[in-house]
């Protein structure tokens, strides 16, 4: 039996029904889109015409579908669906096309590399590794995914993360740095604040103005969380025994130790709480600063309030309140990098670039190649609900992306107006994926298996 190109397929099972692909898992029609994408092309379009650049001319259709397909499936298209794409002719085919890849298991797919390079996932994680916290942790990022869970939502879970790993597989973002608190303060502030702090944790930023109280004060909200649990279930256990046993003359408590009964009772007993010793949990331990510490601002070995490093202090000093209260303020949209920081990304993810480059090390004077580009965009990302898909969905019919990749050298502070996307080499992820969907016919069906 031949088997009908998946989009051709698609396309040909809607468009006699309805006259469109469905829109149910969008929150924006496709006019919606097409008018925030104009809005967009409007404030390229002036960008363009203030420093008189040459546009370059459109894709052709065959070039326009590998693109669109590395970035969204993560793979070049086979040879049925540039087929069924090119021989397919209307004026919205393109967006469509769009439509149908971002609700593809393919988009899924190239969506979880993309956060298992920012979270900078493993499958093995230290002690956690011997309950599986590293598969357990990946699995919680693939679902959320799959899901499409908004951006805030997916960075507050991470944040606020407690229990165990079968419980909550978002607690794996501490168990991925475990013993390492201060360390995952400034994974934190560079991931989701584009802010690197990491000089300030051993002395005052040389090229920034943190201080390295001003770390301590942000690391102060998540130093109670520790990785290490279960510890009083253990002397609990322990003091049962040593009551049973408290009556025992010495050598018949050392002959009971020694019997092969007491041997297997202490295995079976290791086994079931090897389980509990590994996963979130929130206490009331605080932070000082460090002996050595050498400026005038603090006592060395000083308690440390958690503060934050925008805005008023957040006046909260009980352990869970203080997790909460960080994580919203983290992530709130009057946050002022939180928003501005995964647009940035979501652009570069599309076009090759950031408008503010590298992405993860925003400082006060930091400039947006287009700033009235970037206010846009922050806006868009609340105004779609820090839907990442939709927000995709936006840039991906922004006429700019259907250009010719510009081939001119880019420097970091070389300002960048995006008369076409970045010419880009592909990722080691889109180079297999391709070789996979060569090799076996309808790969993408295969993902969720």
């Amino acid at each position: 039996m031949v088997k009908i190109p998946s989009f051709l397929a698609f396309v040909s099972l809607l468009l006699p029904l309805s006259g469109e692909l469905p829109h149910d898992s969008f929150s924006l029609s496709s006019k919606q889109v097409l008018q925030e994408a104009s809005a967009i092309d409007r404030i390229l379009d002036k960008a363009h015409r203030k420093h008189k650049l040459e546009i370059p001319s459109d894709l052709e259709d065959g070039q326009l579908l590998r693109r669109i397909y590395l970035t969204v499936a993560g793979r070049i298209p086979s040879f049925d669906e540039t087929t069924a794409f090119l021989n397919h002719r209307s004026e919205d085919q393109k967006a469509m096309l769009v439509d149908y890849l971002l609700n593809s298991p393919a988009y899924e797919s190239q969506m979880f590399n993309w956060w298992a390079d920012l979270l900078r996932l493993q499958s093995r994680m230290r002690g956690g590794n011997q309950i599986g916290a590293g598969e357990l942790y990946n699995h919680w990022v693939r679902e959320q995914v799959m899901e499409n869970t908004p951006f805030d939502q997916m960075a507050y879970s991470l944040v606020t993360a407690q229990g165990y790993p079968w419980e909550d597989g978002a607690t794996g973002y501490y168990l991925r740095d475990a013993g390492m608190e201060l360390d995952n303060m400034s994974n934190t502030t560079q991931l989701f604040l584009g802010t690197q702090m990491v000089c300030a944790q051993c002395h005052n930023h040389p090229f920034d103005k943190w201080t390295q109280r001003e770390y301590y004060e942000m690391a102060a909200f998540t130093y109670g969380i520790t990785t290490r649990m279960g510890g009083q279930l253990q002397n609990d256990l322990k003091a049962h025994f040593n009551q049973v046993n408290k009556n025992l003359s010495p050598q018949k408590r050392k002959q009971k130790a020694q019997s092969k009964q007491s041997a297997a009772l202490r295995k079976a007993l290791q086994e079931m709480i090897q389980p509990l010793r590994y996963g979130s949990r929130h206490t009331a331990r605080q932070l000082t600063l460090p002996h050595d510490y050498q400026y005038d601002d603090a006592q060395p070995e000083s308690r440390v309030s958690p503060a934050p490093i925008f805005g008023e202090s957040l006046g909260v000093e009980n352990a869970d309140d203080k997790i909460e209260a960080y994580g919203q303020w983290l992530t709130s949209s009057e946050n002022p990098r939180f928003t501005k920081v995964i647009a940035n990304r979501m652009w570069k993810k599309i076009f090759g670039r950031g408008l503010v480059e590298p992405v993860d090390d925003w400082r006060d004077d930091t400039q947006a190649s287009i700033p009235e580009l970037l206010d846009h965009l922050e806006k868009l990302m609340v105004r779609v609900n820090y839907d990442l898909k939709e927000f995709q969905r936006v840039l991906l019919n922004v006429q700019a992306f259907d250009r010719e990749a510009v081939r001119y050298e880019l420097t970091n502070d070389q300002p960048h107006f995006f008369e076409g996307p970045v010419l880009k080499r592909m990722s080691a992820e889109q180079l297999w994926d391709s070789f996979v969907s060569l090799s076996i016919p309808y790969s993408d069906e295969r993902i969720r298996d």
